[in-house]
C-alpha cells in the first residue's frame, strides 16, 4: 500500500530494491542510500511493520521517531494520512537531495562535550545516547573536526550520507516541505509520541502545524532525551520498528531508573542481513512475547 504511493512519485521500483534484490548487492545498496530514495524505503519499512505488529496485537503506548521516523509515528497516531504522509515524505527527500551536500560524523562523547570542540560550519545534528552525538557540516569542516578528535583520542565514526542533515545546509529545503505538508489535513496525535526537535511529548498544536515539520528536518534530533523520559516512567519494552538495529544499540547504551540495560528488540535483526526476512521478523516477534 505505501508503495503503490511512492513509486510513480520517485519513478523507481522501490519495492523490489527493498524485497526482492540480494542484501549484499552494493549497486542496489547505493541507490537506496541516496536521499531521494532512502527516505521513502525508511517510511514504507516502519509503517509496514507497525501496521503488522498491530495485526498480531501489539501497540504502543508510545512512540519515538528518528528523524523520517516521526512520519511513521505521525501516521500510525493519526496525525496524517497514509497518503498525504507518503508524499510528505517523498518531497522531503527530494527537498533534501537538493541541498549542497556535505557529511555527518557519530561522536562517542556528550552533546556538551561536543558542543565545546566544534569549529565554525558544524553543528549538532543528533544526541542519540548520553555519550553518542552527532553532528553535521561541510566536508571541509568536518574533516578539521576529525583530527581535532583524533588528537584527543576521541572515538568517532562517519556516516554513511551524502549530505549534512538537521543543519543550517538544509535551509533551502524548509519552505518546499512546509509548503507540501500545508497541503495535508491534519491531526492531534490519537497515541503519545515524542517530539524530535524538544525530545518531549509532542504537543498538538505543534503536530496540525506544517512549520513544525519543516522545522524537524534542521533542528538536531532529540532522540537520547525521548528515550530518557520514557524510561523514567518505569519498565519498558521498546521495539525498534524498520529496518537494522541503529536505535536497538542507541537505546541499549541508555540506563533504566534501576541502573539496568533497558529490554529492546529489533524485528529485522542486522541490516543488510541475508536470510529469511520473514523468519527473522517472527522470531524478533517471538522474542518480544519472550520478555
Amino acid at each position: 500500500e505505501c508503495l503503490a504511493i511512492v513509486e510513480p512519485l520517485i519513478g523507481v521500483e522501490l519495492g523490489t530494491w527493498m524485497l526482492y534484490s540480494d542484501p549484499t548487492d552494493e549497486t542496489i545498496g547505493m541507490q537506496l542510500a541516496q536521499t531521494q530514495y532512502a527516505q521513502p524505503a525508511l517510511f514504507c519499512m516502519s509503517y509496514a511493520l507497525s501496521a503488522w505488529l498491530e495485526s498480531v496485537g501489539v501497540r504502543p503506548h508510545a512512540m519515538i521517531g528518528h528523524s523520517i521516523g516521526e512520519y511513521a509515528a505521525a501516521c500510525v497516531a493519526g496525525v496524517f494520512s497514509l497518503k498525504d504522509a507518503a508524499e510528505a515524505v517523498v518531497a522531503r527527500g527530494k527537498a533534501m537531495a537538493a541541498q549542497p551536500r556535505g557529511s555527518m560524523l557519530a561522536v562517542r562523547e556528550s552533546a556538551d562535550k561536543v558542543l565545546s570542540l566544534l569549529p565554525e560550519g558544524v553543528e549538532v545534528a543528533g544526541e542519540n545516547a548520553p555519550k553518542l552525538t552527532v553532528v553535521a557540516g561541510s566536508d571541509a569542516a568536518i574533516d578539521s573536526l576529525v583530527a581535532r578528535l583524533e588528537a584527543l583520542d576521541i572515538g568517532l565514526t562517519r556516516l554513511k550520507v551524502s549530505h549534512a542533515f538537521h543543519s543550517a545546509s538544509m535551509d533551502g529545503a524548509l519552505d518546499v516541505i512546509q509548503t507540501q505538508i500545508a497541503k495535508a489535513t491534519l491531526n492531534a496525535p490519537s497515541i503519545c509520541m515524542y517530539s524530535c526537535i524538544s525530545g518531549t511529548i509532542l504537543d498538538a498544536q505543534d503536530a496540525i502545524d506544517p512549520h513544525y515539520w519543516a522545522r524537524q528536518v534542521r533542528a538536531p534530533v532529540k532522540f537520547s532525551q525521548a528515550v530518557q523520559a520514557e524510561l523514567a516512567k518505569g519498565d519498558n519494552i521498546f521495539i525498534e520498528v524498520g529496518p537494522g538495529q541503529a536505535l536497538t544499540a542507541m537505546v541499549r547504551q541508555h540506563r533504566t531508573v534501576k541502573d539496568a540495560v533497558p529490554r529492546v528488540m529489533s524485528l529485522l535483526g542486522p541490516a543488510n542481513n541475508p536470510g529469511d526476512v520473514a523468519r527473522t521478523a517472527f522470531a524478533g516477534l517471538g522474542g518480544l512475547w519472550s520478555m
